[in-house]
């Protein structure tokens, strides 16, 4: 009986080591895994401060580089300015500009984009682009020509997404070796000529003139006089730059400027109207 007293004792006591045993590796599992848990919450919290470090060093890195470039642009805006006052750059009108070419004294340079060049140009000229279109497959340069499109009213003027031309200083002095050559400088605005002339005069060129307002503003009649004449798909300078939604309308203040061309512009604006018009009540009865 004692013998049996002592096996069930020694059981119990046996049972009793093991449930406490169960508990405290329990317990230590518990502790481990909160040690885990804590770990893994540390390494995201650490991970999402490194995410946002980054993001806040990105941004920095973009505010300072739209700063720079915002810079450069007052910078090379004065610098314009002040060739022009200095008189380093020579600033005409259009007529003026006809005559200094006809004279035979200054060489024509076109610097407009290959388009405008194609659709409408004075023959003789230079022609060197000082933009080119933006045809880069990379996916920023696709995302840029996204948000010109539809941001940037690019869909309503035809803007297209341009680019620096880099072969611009090569072009020009293949085609004007001679750097005494006095160089009238034209675009369809004035705002990439001017540019024009700041990159001609860092180049050497001694004389350069500046046709202000561009072939914009530009008389019915001009630059084809003497051998000058105005070739391409149209007769008009004017109209070079007219693209997209509001060239279709008859929208822009080029074709304003034209005779009789905002009456134009409101019929086309009309006639646009009646027939979205009749085509919503023609849709709306076929759904009836």
């Amino acid at each position: 009986l004692q013998t049996a007293d002592g096996a069930t004792t020694a059981r119990s006591a046996s049972r009793t080591s093991l449930r406490r045993a169960a508990q405290c590796v329990g317990r230590h599992s518990k502790l481990l895994r909160f040690a885990g848990a804590q770990r893994s919450t540390h390494a995201s919290r650490s991970a999402r401060l490194v995410v946002r470090a980054d993001r806040a060093e990105e941004a920095r890195k973009r505010k300072e580089e739209f700063s720079k470039k915002m810079n450069d642009m007052i910078k090379a805006e004065q610098r314009w300015q002040r060739n022009l006052k200095e008189g380093l750059v020579l600033s005409v009108s259009a007529e003026d500009g006809e005559e200094m070419v006809v004279s035979g004294e200054y060489k024509l340079l076109d610097v407009r984009q290959e388009d405008e060049y194609e659709s409408v140009h004075v023959s003789p000229c230079v022609h060197v682009p000082l933009f080119t279109e933006n045809t880069s497959d990379e996916w920023k340069d696709r995302l840029k020509r996204f948000g010109d499109f539809i941001f940037g009213a690019g869909w309503w003027t035809g803007s297209k997404t341009m680019t620096a031309n880099k072969a611009f200083p090569d072009g020009v002095r293949a085609e004007l070796p001679d750097e005494n050559q006095p160089v009238l400088v034209v675009c369809q605005t004035g705002k990439n000529s001017i540019m024009a002339c700041d990159l001609l005069r860092n180049m050497g060129y001694q004389k350069v003139a500046w046709v202000n307002g561009g072939f914009s503003s530009i008389l019915p009649g001009q630059f084809e006089r003497g051998n000058m004449k105005v070739e391409g798909d149209l007769e008009n300078l004017q109209l070079a730059s007219v693209s997209g939604v509001s060239g279709a309308l008859g929208y822009t203040r080029e074709q304003a400027a034209q005779r009789g061309g905002r009456l134009q512009g409101y019929i086309r604006v009309a006639a646009l109207l009646i027939v979205v018009d009749v085509m919503a009540y023609y849709l709306l009865k076929a759904f009836e």
